[in-house]
């Protein structure tokens, strides 16, 4: 047993000890049994339902879960015990939501997980650690109302950052690998972090030595250094560092006509600013290298307002649409290089999708249908092949999957249900070609719970697992082709116990 599981066992007792001294609310302390009479779960029943303290027990009498309930609610901290006693998880709740830190543990008894949930829905800072002692960050996900959304951040166990990941309102927009080692050697870019996570410095290396653009940052995140570098040495007056100029325009009255940025051969690169004669800006173009990859209207605060276009490096455009405060909404269109439509839908203000958004394949046969509502997915989706035919089907419900949905993935049809983003119930995987289950199995919360059989082509078992809330259970069967049983795998408290009857010995932590 853990130590902190020790800790949360003391605790149970004291709640436990509380409650059944607590005698003035019509609760009566119940306990319920398996067949053989061993415990199940026991704990407070008020009006016919579980009120208070509650504990549940797997049949070998070891403790599966407790909590509490206040007003017939979940509240408070709930735990969650694998087969041999240690803790798996922890979810604070408040008023039956889940409020607080959801914690994970590993089968070592290592904390790998911490979420945060305000009424269920994630927001803040998710952590994930390394299976070890000392809770070694892993990762960093930043979450808002459910959503990635922000940058994320991965970690080697030293505490470099690895990977970054960035994502806008639950899509991964880039990922940019970096401080990586080949053959023990620096490789690739590197980067530094001032501690407002703001880039310190940015350089690329070969075989450990500096070899291309090494570029230095203030705080603010002003470039003040920009050099580069050959196999380890300095190469003065180098034309790929870009020498950003700024130039202006001006009306006859001294007032700014156009404000930009160029490179260092005079090509604009980055923003060019236009101002009417009483000094408001009107509208801003963006480059990259004399290329014009932007334009449109902004404010005194430099906000995008009104009518803005991309643009491929082609000139077609890429995108069109209306912002305000910065936020897209209204009606945006996106298109291929050639400038057939590829996407078109609605955002409400503060660039919410919302209503029914398309998808185009690039002979402009629909490609995928989804309903939006005040910025989640919310009702039908359907996607389809360049063909026509229907390959993802279901329903969202605030943005969380809900009902049946059904894929056609290859040769195969996948059908199921889904409950507040999770499946649950029946699943099946059926043989295109031949109309035969070749898989069904039940999950519950997401989890594979009961037995979950596979097929061969000709309709024969090939494999039969079982499972307990995710955790493999009892004894597993591979069949040959012919119902013949070729290997028996028994599992013992989520581990393999025994193959083929020859018992397997256990890693030792």
């Amino acid at each position: 047993m853990c130590k902190t599981q020790f800790k949360y066992f003391l605790l149970s007792v004291f709640f436990v000890f509380t409650l059944q001294n607590a005698k003035s609310q019509n609760k009566i302390y119940k306990k319920y049994t398996y067949p053989d009479g061993t415990v199940s779960s026991e704990g407070y029943i008020e009006n016919g339902k579980p009120n208070g303290y509650w504990k549940t027990y797997y049949p070998t009498g070891i403790l599966k879960t407790e909590g509490n309930r206040k007003n017939f609610e979940l509240d408070s901290i709930w735990k969650f015990y694998r087969p041999n006693g240690d803790l798996k998880l922890e979810i604070s709740y408040k008023n039956g939501k889940k409020n607080g830190i959801y914690r994970k543990y590993s089968d070592s008894c290592n904390v790998i997980e911490e979420t945060p949930y305000v009424d269920d829905v994630i927001e803040g800072i998710q952590y994930l650690y390394y299976d070890k002692p000392g809770k070694i960050i892993k990762m960093k996900i930043p979450y808002v109302k459910g959503l990635k959304d922000g940058d994320a951040f991965e970690y080697d166990e030293n505490g470099n950052i690895i990977t970054i990941y960035h994502y806008k309102k639950g899509t991964l927009k880039y990922k940019e690998e970096i401080n990586r080692y080949k053959n023990g050697k620096k490789d690739g870019l590197w980067k530094t972090f001032y501690d407002n996570g703001k880039v310190k410095t940015e350089a690329t290396y070969k075989n450990g030595k500096l070899h291309g653009l090494y570029k230095e940052y203030d705080k603010e995140g002003k470039l003040v250094v920009a050099d580069v570098y050959q196999n380890g040495e300095l190469i003065k007056n180098s034309d790929a560092v870009t020498f950003v100029d700024v130039k202006k325009e001006y009306y006859p009255d001294g007032k700014v006509k156009t404000e930009g940025t160029y490179d260092y051969k005079g090509r604009p690169h980055g923003s060019i600013v236009h101002y009417d004669k009483k000094g408001n800006p009107q509208e801003k173009e963006i480059y990259q290298h004399g290329i014009l990859i932007a334009k449109g209207k902004i404010d005194e605060k430099d906000q995008k307002q009104g009518y803005w276009e991309y643009y491929y490096p082609n000139g077609q455009i890429k995108a069109k649409g209306e912002y305000i405060d910065n936020k897209k909404a209204g009606e945006w269109v996106y298109y291929y290089p050639d400038g057939k439509i590829e996407q078109k839908g609605k955002y409400l203000k503060g660039e919410r999708p919302h209503g029914l958004w398309k998808w185009y394949y690039h002979n402009g046969q629909i490609r995928r249908e989804e309903n939006f509502r005040k910025g989640k997915e919310d009702g039908l989706l359907t996607e389809y092949d360049s063909l026509g035919n229907v390959i993802t089907q279901g329903e969202y419900i605030d943005g969380l999957k809900d009902g049946e949905w059904i894929y056609d993935v290859g040769d195969v049809i996948i059908k199921g249900k889904y409950r507040d983003g999770y499946k649950n119930g029946k699943w099946t995987e059926t043989d295109k070609n031949t109309g035969k289950i070749i898989f069904e199995g039940n999950f519950i919360d997401g989890e594979p719970d009961g037995i979950h059989k596979y097929y061969y082509p000709n309709g024969k078992i090939k494999e039969e697992q079982y499972w307990e809330a995710g955790v493999p259970v009892k004894t597993w069967k591979k069949y040959d082709i012919f119902g013949n049983v070729e290997i028996e795998t028994e599992y013992r408290d989520g581990k393999i116990f025994k193959i083929n009857g020859a018992r397997v010995e256990q890693e030792k932590p």
